[in-house]
């Protein structure tokens, strides 16, 4: 996702099936920056809402804090020009101290916009390791149910549909599809569990191997005088055979 809160990593064919889908931010990023620009506090209120109407749709939190990362941002560059336009109209400007407020102010925004930037990388990991929990769980069962993943997750349920409805939305799950009315994640005709995958790939190895080791033992094979009675006796490596005529033990050399 973009600063914006539109999804940048995505295909255009994905971004428009969460449109599709109806999954967008409730309030635009565009619209929260541009209410701290004309003036902070609207830009937080608004900021306050689209939080609050995503508490449950974890795929926004990363995003929203960095929204407030570039919240605290604005806000600094807003107070810095209010103290810096104050000085050069006042009677007797004082420079020196409009610049030290300046860093004063700089200080105390950029701290919090770089705590909001940081806790939002986590936010986004932590989100990212929970839905390839999802697609562990939907690789091994043809069907599941969301108390299943939450459980598995230990995420609330709400939150899981929330992410169960974006996860299908983008495609995630390739043999999966997410069934809302049931609330279930059921695979499709070309699902094969993991386990299954997994026997079939070892057993074709198993089988290739020993073809290969057959093919191996035929084409070293060849023809060994007896030396006894020196009938024609045919061995493959390594062998040892009692000759049929003379009762000799001939050996592969």
């Amino acid at each position: 996702m973009n600063n914006m809160g539109q999804p940048t990593s995505l295909r255009k064919d994905q971004q428009q099936a969460l449109k599709q889908a109806g999954i967008r931010p409730a309030i635009s990023g565009w619209l929260v920056l541009l209410g701290m620009a004309l003036f902070f506090p609207i830009g937080f209120i608004l900021l306050f809402i689209r939080c609050f109407k995503h508490w449950s749709k974890r795929y926004w939190h990363a995003n929203d804090l960095r929204l407030a990362g570039h919240g605290f941002i604005f806000t600094g560059i807003w107070f810095i020009l209010l103290f810096l336009i104050g000085d050069s109209g006042s009677v007797n400007p004082d420079p020196e101290g409009a610049r030290s407020a300046s860093m004063i102010v700089a200080f105390i925004f950029i701290i919090p916009a770089l705590i909001c930037y940081f806790v939002a990388s986590g936010k986004n990991k932590l989100v990212q390791k929970d839905y390839m929990t999802y697609g562990k769980l939907a690789s091994e069962k043809r069907v599941v149910a969301l108390a299943e993943l939450a459980l598995f997750s230990q995420r609330r349920e709400k939150e899981v549909r929330e992410d169960m409805k974006y996860l299908s939305a983008i495609g995630y799950f390739p043999h999966h599809t997410w069934d809302p009315a049931t609330l279930t994640l059921v695979g499709n005709s070309s699902f094969r569990p993991a386990s299954e995958t997994s026997q079939t790939s070892a057993s074709s190895a198993q089988e290739s191997a020993a073809a290969k080791a057959h093919t191996a033992g035929q084409g070293s094979a060849k023809t060994v005088d007896c030396p006894g009675c020196g009938a024609a006796v045919t061995l493959s490596v390594g062998e040892k055979k009692q000759c049929e005529f003379c009762g000799n033990v001939v050996s592969y050399s």
